[in-house]
């Protein structure tokens, strides 16, 4: 009788110790896919938000020209050449355009400088853009406030010209990088899941 017991205990023993090392193999394979796919998936956003600030960036210098032409030569007033503007926009700057243009027609006393660089500031996703990008975005207040029809065409002209070169600068940056960094991401994700084997 106790011989049977000793055998039964064993027996549940070797199962129970069985499924435990089971159990750590999943739970290891699961830890290993978490470590390789957030590598992967890190990449992906990485290579996304590059090709976003180009996308963002040149079309700025789109949004430059149409508001060029609305303003200064069909002396549309600015919710008009906004909304004009954000119909042909295809990112973020869109929800700028027709925030400032919402808030344009309010005014409740505000100068529209403040208005776009509220717009902007609300807007534009964190660290989207470059400290240096996002200055110029916002001061292209300057462009749109003034009253001067040449200085104003002047100054539209100037900015536009800017985002051309900044968006140029993004899409070779974007061309040389954007897919190295995933390639990294992913081989670092490998690198890791092979370390915790």
């Amino acid at each position: 009788m106790e011989s049977r017991q000793r055998n039964a205990a064993g027996c549940c023993s070797t199962v129970t110790g069985g499924m435990n090392v089971e159990w750590r193999i999943w739970v290891k394979a699961a830890g290993l896919v978490c470590v390789f796919a957030s590598c992967v998936l890190t990449g992906i956003e990485l290579e996304r938000r590059m090709k976003f600030r180009w996308m963002v960036l040149s079309e700025m210098r789109e949004v430059l020209v149409i508001l060029e032409k609305e303003m200064v030569f069909h002396h549309a007033d600015i919710p008009e050449a906004f909304a004009s503007a954000a119909m042909g926009c295809r990112t973020v700057l869109r929800e700028v355009l027709e925030s400032a243009a919402a808030q344009a027609e309010q005014r409740n006393g505000d100068a529209f400088e403040r208005i776009w660089r509220t717009a902007v500031a609300e807007k534009i996703p964190e660290k989207l853009l470059t400290p240096g990008e996002l200055l110029a975005l916002q001061n292209t207040a300057e462009a749109l406030c003034t009253t001067d029809t040449v200085m104003q065409r002047t100054l539209l002209q100037k900015n536009a010209d800017r985002f051309l070169e900044m968006g140029k600068t993004e899409e070779q940056n974007y061309r040389e990088k954007g897919g190295l960094v995933r390639r990294l991401m992913t081989a670092a994700g490998a690198f890791l899941a092979i370390l915790l084997i």
